[in-house]
């Protein structure tokens, strides 16, 4: 991995999906992506370096903002995955993070994690 790497977290339950979603996002420059257990995303963030994290949707509403204030303490970006309409689902967190709906295209995820990464460094303009 290269510095100037960008160092992808894959955080969903169904792993078949984790793997297809890895391979979409290998297919970005300079990417390395990395599938990593649901079981407790907060610590996996603070454990390892990373700029973005993509992790599938929960119907619970505090599940998911605890994810996503985890990330955003971590500095990085987040991409939301969901089989269900992003409308049907409850979201919280300081940033309106991009949401992919699964079966996905490769370029929808693409545009997805773009945009996350861009917003992420507009919030870290905003602190500076």
């Amino acid at each position: 991995m290269t510095p100037t790497s960008l160092k992808i977290l894959v955080f969903v339950s169904e792993y078949f999906i984790a793997l297809d979603i890895q391979r979409a996002l290998a297919e970005m420059p300079e990417s390395h992506v990395d599938i990593v257990q649901r079981h407790d995303i907060a610590d996996a963030l603070a454990a390892q370096p990373f700029d973005l994290a993509v992790i599938g949707l929960s119907k619970d509403l505090q599940e998911n903002a605890k994810n996503a204030a985890a990330v955003e303490r971590s500095g990085g970006a987040l991409v939301f995955t969901s089989g269900f309409s992003p409308d049907s689902l409850p979201l919280a967190g300081s940033a309106p993070w991009p949401i992919v709906e699964i079966p996905f295209v490769d370029e929808a995820l693409h545009h997805a994690a773009s945009q996350a990464l861009k917003l992420r460094s507009q919030l870290n303009d905003k602190k500076a």
